[in-house]
């Protein structure tokens, strides 16, 4: 069954940007080259006229998005499950899209802890609800983190 019609990784990077790369591209249970995705990467500039990296990747394909999906919850803790849970009515669109933050320092070091700031990386689901009802995409989230 397909949980999410599309999936997007994506982090801004100043001074970490092979590191950020290297934690984004870490996500994935597969690898880029086997599976035939690209990493897009865009060139911003910040406020201070410094270089921003915009490093993102999306994933369209069910079994892409499931392994990701199945791969993710694996990595979290069950508080952490269980705080998305409580969360889902703020952290769920009308569009039915599902929004997750990790802190990025805490993720370079391979720890998945839940946040609000901006230094992150960051997570939209585009949840797979038929009928589109915001009622069914929160049963699928449900699913994906219990």
């Amino acid at each position: 069954m397909k949980l999410a019609h599309t999936i997007t990784l994506s982090v801004f990077s100043k001074d970490d940007r092979e590191a950020s790369k290297k934690a984004l591209i870490g996500m994935l249970p597969f690898s880029l080259e086997d599976e035939k995705l690209k990493l897009d990467v865009q060139k911003a500039e910040g406020m201070e006229k410094n270089l921003i990296m915009i490093l993102k990747l999306r994933l369209t394909k069910a079994r892409h998005t499931n392994a990701f999906l199945k791969s993710l919850t694996g990595k979290l803790s069950d508080d952490t499950k269980q705080l998305l849970l409580r969360q889902l009515e703020s952290r769920l669109d009308g569009k039915l899209d599902f929004f997750l933050r990790f802190d990025k320092q805490k993720l370079l070091q391979g720890q998945y802890c839940l946040t609000d700031s901006g230094d992150c990386f960051h997570i939209r689901m585009a949840i797979a609800a038929f009928p589109r009802k915001k009622e069914i995409a929160k049963k699928i989230v449900i699913e994906i983190f219990s």
